[in-house]
């Protein structure tokens, strides 16, 4: 008897019966109500856990409205960031009016948005927004958040807000930064144009006095006016760059 179990024929009907054993088994469980779970080779396990939760992942990314095409979004193990990978078309994409934060804490205070409804990009605590043209070494725009200077390509524009406004002193020399200007003067100040090397030639310059002083524009140096001009308040002088020197385009006495 032990050699003929021993034997193919005998391994093939041990087999057999075992198969039909087993089958006998789970069908009586299942009759009773129990659950039969099938347990798989590690190996095996492991991929389909990485496969269910790859699946389950982009779609809280599409829920969230953020594309993750393949191979172009992995989050880093530290930080929590979304990296982009090589060959991304857009890296983040929000859809349905959703926006884009970044805070600086556990969700309370702001740092960066974008508010998918409106388009408007919030940068808060004087931050800045920098776009690099290379990896990081060379911007192309940049806006200051600390003093609201903007820089193209490296040209500098003050904010216009508060660069507009110029104070004046008796014997001071008016600057231009930009094409409007509010002079600002407390009795009479007499004052001279510096030369046009902040501006290319042909810009146009509009200068008034906003105070309820008045400013006296000498017709000298790198001024080439119609005479000396002396505004009151609200007064306008309209000039253009021409070389290194202001030509007077015209003067509104208000």
């Amino acid at each position: 008897m032990r050699e003929w179990l021993a034997s193919e024929q005998g391994k093939k009907v041990v087999s057999l019966v075992g198969s039909v054993l087993l089958t006998f088994v789970v069908s009586l469980a299942a009759i009773y109500g129990y659950d039969i779970g099938v347990v798989q080779p590690q190996g095996a396990r492991l991929s389909a856990s990485i496969a269910t939760q790859g699946t389950a992942i982009n779609t809280l990314l599409n829920d969230l409205g953020i594309e993750s095409p393949s191979g172009n979004i992995g989050a880093q193990s530290l930080g929590g960031g979304i990296v982009c990978k090589a060959g991304s078309t857009n890296c983040v994409t929000s859809k349905y009016g959703r926006s884009i934060a970044i805070y600086s804490d556990n969700g309370s205070t702001v740092k960066f948005k974008v508010d998918g409804a409106t388009g408007n990009t919030n940068i808060n605590g004087g931050g800045a927004l920098t776009v690099y043209s290379d990896g990081g070494s060379t911007y192309a725009f940049k806006v200051d958040g600390a003093t609201g200077n903007r820089w193209v390509s490296g040209l500098e524009s003050a904010n216009p807000t508060t660069a507009r406004l110029m104070a004046l002193s008796d014997g001071g020399v008016i600057t231009p930064t930009q094409s409007y200007h509010d002079l600002l003067a407390s009795g009479t100040a007499t004052v001279t144009l510096a030369s046009t090397a902040n501006f290319t030639e042909g810009t146009l310059v509009t200068l008034i006095n906003a105070s309820s002083g008045t400013v006296v524009i000498q017709d000298s140096g790198n001024a080439v006016l119609a005479g000396n001009w002396t505004g009151g308040q609200y007064d306008v002088l309209r000039l253009r760059a021409v070389g290194a020197r202001w030509i007077e385009l015209g003067r509104s006495d208000n």
